[in-house]
């Protein structure tokens, strides 16, 4: 696995980043060995302290990259499969349609448990929550 670090750093950034990382590589790998969409190429995931220079943001599919906020360690597991599942559907799809949580709910049927976390949790890590997930169907 490759090590993670995050541009200046320092070596409790450094050991959050490790955590993460290995964290979401077990969720993806989990969801990849399952098979229940066809992700084409590999993923890859980049531990960072901002996106694009907004606080409420978490993740972002950037190409192959899957970019996360290195806050995201305070998420439970359940909420980071659910952040994943939601930018892998973004490879298929950009907008939050109906077809995109159909992919959603294909690579986690119980995605609401997820997301509904990934809310509780997301608000005491930005206010107000990522506008990236626009959870209306």
């Amino acid at each position: 696995m490759k090590r993670s670090t995050i541009s200046g750093g320092n070596q409790i950034y450094t050991e959050q980043a490790d955590s993460l990382y290995s964290q979401l590589y077990e969720i993806y790998d989990q969801i990849r060995n399952e098979g229940k969409v066809e992700i084409f190429g590999d993923l890859h995931f980049e531990i960072v302290k901002k996106i694009d220079n907004k606080k409420q943001r978490i993740a972002k599919l950037k190409g192959n990259t899957i970019m996360v906020k290195i806050d995201a360690v305070a998420l439970p597991k359940s909420a980071l499969k659910y952040m994943i599942a939601h930018e892998i559907a973004h490879t298929f799809t950009k907008r939050h349609t109906n077809r995109f949580w159909k992919i959603v709910e294909t690579i986690y049927p119980n995605f609401e448990v997820g997301q509904k976390l990934f809310m509780e949790h997301g608000k005491l890590l930005c206010d107000p929550l990522a506008e990236h997930f626009d959870f209306d169907r």
